[in-house]
């Protein structure tokens, strides 16, 4: 969901994968509107979220970190996220490479596929080893406080 100004450029909007906007009031310039409870809901015309040359892709899945989704190729996938490090995609279970500038760009073979994309914060595992390399010191320095009190000297 977004708020966007009265004046917003609608053919940008839809070019970017927004699919529906909904006002309390007429917008003429899109259209016939479906009412909905007191609210217009108008549809763009556009690629949608994901798309290939072939036409929409379909969203099975999405969470904060994980996107799946159902494409037909050839050609390049187009993810309308923004495309951030991060980001590995898999087409039908296989690594795959990113491109793409502003949105993310999956190459597909012919044919129908399941493609995933799962987020992975950057730096995440060096900070994962680093936390366990401290906690294994401080293990190794309170066994070693522990061995020195029992054998009957201070620790220095």
């Amino acid at each position: 969901m977004m708020f966007i100004k009265p004046k917003a450029d609608f053919k940008k909007l839809a070019d970017a994968g927004v699919t529906e906007v909904w006002s309390p009031k007429e917008i003429p310039e899109l259209g016939l509107a479906t009412p909905d409870n007191g609210i217009l809901k108008y549809r763009l015309l556009g690629p949608g979220r994901a798309s290939t040359p072939q036409g929409a892709a379909r969203i099975e899945s999405e969470s904060f970190s994980q996107i799946k989704l159902h494409a037909t190729g050839p050609g390049k996938l187009t993810v309308r996220e923004r495309n951030m490090p991060g980001w590995l995609p898999k087409v039908d279970g296989a690594h795959a490479t990113m491109g793409g500038t502003t949105w993310m760009e999956i190459d597909l073979p012919a044919g129908e596929h399941e493609v995933e994309l799962n987020y992975v914060p950057p730096g995440l595992m060096t900070g994962v080893m680093l936390a366990a390399a401290a906690w294994l010191i401080v293990l190794l320095l309170a066994f070693r406080s522990f061995l020195l009190a029992r054998a009957g000297q201070a620790p220095s």
